[in-house]
């Protein structure tokens, strides 16, 4: 059973009947099927089905000479098209089965993000057409266990502070990738500096009343994070299979935008723009060719 079916809106579906009537129901009734070949000789096909506007299930594998479809694997889905990253993607398939991931680095994370890659065949057949020129990339969540922060108060002159040192301490990330040995100096001391000043904030206030997002790897696989981050946007989707409600939350962390699903089950607190997100998210990826 996949851990996250709970956050498309599957916390009953406990047992291999219950799956199986599942899996059954998005292959009969998928509302699209990509095919292509991911290897040389090695044929895939996507089935994914939407149990709400922007969640779904997708059901990889092959049609037999008999027709009938053999399922190699699965994964729940939450679909985006907000722009998250642009930055240059490598694609490398997973040891067990036919799916991948995307690796892309992130100058405002200062690490390399890797998400599971939800439009595998779509991006070998832009790949075959030598059309991955121009996209950009839209990351998603799924979790199965977040709280909901109060925000920072802050006003307009410190929201403006705050933007102008992430764009320039972005500059510097940027020109310190790039071999520049004073930009480097420069975000060496600052990091110094910051850590001098936590220290001595943290021994009289809350951690979360210092730190406003964060991004972190989170456990052993490494599509794993640890997400603290603004709402920007909240939204609620209700399951038409099984009736159950999944926040869908925008959140702004490090400067980077992305979309979060999370069971309403599962949620402590009460979303609302403004306020913050902590959880542990399974981080996904889908790659979109701008023509």
């Amino acid at each position: 059973m996949h851990k996250y079916m709970r956050t498309i809106g599957f916390s009953k579906v406990t047992d291999k009947e219950g799956l199986e009537e599942v899996l059954t129901e998005a292959v009969k009734e998928h509302n699209s099927c990509v095919a292509s070949e991911v290897e040389e000789h090695v044929r895939l096909i996507n089935l994914s089905k939407n149990f709400s506007p922007s969640l779904g299930l997708a059901v990889c594998g092959d049609y037999r000479s008999d027709n009938m479809f053999v399922c190699d694997y699965y994964y729940p889905f939450l679909q985006s098209y907000i722009k998250s990253v642009d930055e240059e993607i490598r694609v490398e398939r997973h040891a067990s089965q036919n799916s991948y991931a995307g690796m892309c680095e992130e100058v405002n994370f200062g690490i390399i993000l890797i998400f599971y890659l939800q439009n595998q065949t779509a991006y070998f057949q832009a790949k075959e057409r030598h059309d991955l020129t121009n996209y950009y990339i839209s990351l998603t969540g799924l979790s199965v266990g977040g709280k909901i922060l109060l925000p920072i108060e802050k006003n307009v002159v410190q929201r403006k502070s705050e933007r102008d040192l992430a764009h320039k301490r972005t500059k510097l990330l940027r020109e310190a990738r790039d071999g520049n040995e004073d930009a480097i100096e420069t975000l060496t001391v600052e990091d110094m500096n910051t850590f001098n000043a936590i220290c001595q904030l943290i021994q009289h206030e809350d951690l979360y009343s210092i730190v406003d997002t964060s991004f972190i790897p989170s456990g052993v696989e490494s599509d794993h994070y640890a997400v603290l981050g603004e709402i920007m946007d909240c939204r609620k989707e209700q399951n038409i299979y099984t009736g159950e409600e999944i926040n869908i939350l925008t959140l702004n962390s490090n400067d980077i935008t992305m979309e979060i699903a999370i069971n309403s089950l599962d949620l402590m607190g009460e979303p609302a723009v403004g306020r913050r997100f902590k959880g542990e998210v399974w981080l996904q990826g889908t790659v979109h060719i701008v023509h």
